[in-house]
């Protein structure tokens, strides 16, 4: 037997594995003294590149192996932004079968999540930013979780599915859906369309005066209360719950928090930037600032947004 000797069990379609090679002993199994000792050659040379590394850590050849699960929970953001995992390899220059080692591993080979990557893998994920919504098509599916907050908010505070539907000019089996199955995903559209209701209604619960309109604001508040979702108070600028510690209103000396400096928007706004411009600048959306400020008794900022709009 010779290391040109092919294998005759090989029945791989693009391949023709010879004996004396690593390829053959893992891809065909083999376990015969030549590809034995391939493999175990491989081996040990993968152990010196290892050893050479931990000698000598700023050669990025030999990049250190370091823990996956910065960079999956990294792209687990990135696909609820709407990204999927061709699309990230695509960005990022990581083959779209290490992404899938990361998120799923291999089952088909009794093979779990990947547990370790490269130094240089991680770092190539974690430079591509998380898109925004407004950078996304409208087709493409993002997490329905804040969509799902907003519209169990609304719902306690009488606004039926309904009546968002019919606000938001949406399917009323989609906000359904929206509504019962924040894990699952929805459309930007959607999401869009339910964020500007939630923007311009948090604030002003439903009270109708016609009966069977009040009696299906009152199931609804009822519903609400029962499941235990959300009053509109409880949601942050993105649509998730508030995960900061509660403020004592009484206390006057505790400020609230806020990720968004409101003197710097004012600045803005009064130098000539448009609300969007600004909005931008300080890293939220338009549709969001008059819930934030009013939030976080900023309510100069709520003037001035209404001075600019009339």
């Amino acid at each position: 037997m010779t290391v040109l000797d092919l294998n005759e069990a090989c029945t791989h379609p693009r391949a023709e594995h010879s004996h004396g090679t690593r390829a053959c002993y893992a891809h065909d199994h083999c376990r015969c003294v030549s590809c034995t000792t391939a493999n175990r050659t491989y081996a040990e040379a993968q152990a010196r590149r290892q050893r050479y590394h931990t000698m000598n850590p700023d050669v990025e050849k030999y990049a250190a192996f370091v823990s996956a699960d910065t960079a999956r929970a990294h792209l687990g953001d990135l696909q609820a932004a709407g990204l999927g995992y061709k699309a990230i390899a695509a960005r990022s220059g990581v083959a779209p079968s290490a992404i899938g080692a990361i998120l799923w591993g291999d089952p088909a080979r009794g093979r779990g999540l990947r547990e370790n990557i490269r130094s240089t893998t991680r770092d190539r994920l974690l430079a591509i930013p998380v898109p925004s919504i407004d950078a996304l098509k409208r087709g493409q599916y993002v997490t329905a979780v804040p969509a799902s907050n907003r519209v169990r908010a609304l719902h306690h505070i009488g606004y039926s599915l309904h009546e968002i539907a019919r606000l938001t000019n949406l399917d009323h089996q989609r906000v359904r859906h929206v509504a019962n199955h924040p894990e699952a995903g929805t459309r930007v559209e959607t999401h869009v369309a339910i964020a500007a209701l939630f923007a311009a209604r948090w604030n002003k619960p439903h009270n109708p005066t016609e009966r069977f309109a009040a009696v299906s604001a009152t199931r609804s508040r009822n519903a609400a209360q029962r499941n235990g979702w959300p009053m509109p108070i409880d949601l942050d600028e993105d649509g998730y719950l508030e995960t900061d510690p509660v403020i004592d209103d009484h206390d006057e000396e505790t400020p609230k928090r806020s990720r968004v400096d409101f003197d710097e928007l004012v600045f803005l706004v009064r130098s000539g930037a448009t609300v969007e411009e600004a909005a931008r600048r300080v890293g939220t959306s338009p549709t969001n600032l008059p819930v934030l400020a009013a939030r976080h008794d900023r309510h100069d900022v709520v003037d001035l947004l209404r001075k600019v709009a009339a």
